[in-house]
């Protein structure tokens, strides 16, 4: 039972974050974002829906399995710190609308996600494998952030 309460804790964090960072966008969402030159390569807006409820899911999950672990203890650092980089970014872009400073903080999320999975998998691999989609996601996210920063 304490095992459910800290899957569904931290999920709920998780779709909470991301429901809050959706309300601080869609100001810009609908006022600037729009107006910006993007590859024809860019998902559609349901679509980022769709993949990031399914990423927060699984990023809570992750944390459900690691949080009373003592030898994950550093695999919880990473993801605290993968966490604010995640609202960070919604920050830079949106926000403050700086593409390359959004570039930059997802660059280094990339890294943190990737750390996360390799200190993780030696001791909980559903933990770690959580994130491969996470990881997949912002490396196509840099990919696409970089256009916006290119064309724009």
């Amino acid at each position: 039972m304490k095992k459910t309460v800290h899957y569904a804790l931290f999920v709920l964090l998780c779709l909470a974050t991301g429901f809050a960072t959706s309300l601080m966008q869609r100001p810009d969402i609908e006022t600037w974002y729009p107006f910006l030159l993007k590859t024809r390569h860019m998902p559609t807006p349901q679509t980022f829906g769709i993949v990031w409820t399914s990423l927060y899911f699984l990023i809570g999950c992750s944390m459900g399995r690691i949080h009373t672990n003592p030898k994950l203890k550093n695999s919880r650092k990473e993801w605290w710190i993968q966490w604010a980089l995640c609202i960070c970014w919604s920050i830079a872009f949106f926000k403050l609308h700086r593409p390359l400073w959004a570039l930059g903080v997802a660059l280094f999320l990339f890294v943190v996600i990737l750390d996360y999975i390799l200190i993780t998998y030696k001791h909980d691999k559903p933990a770690a494998l959580c994130f491969v989609p996470y990881l997949l996601w912002v490396a196509w996210s840099c990919y696409l952030n970089a256009d916006i920063y290119l064309y724009n």
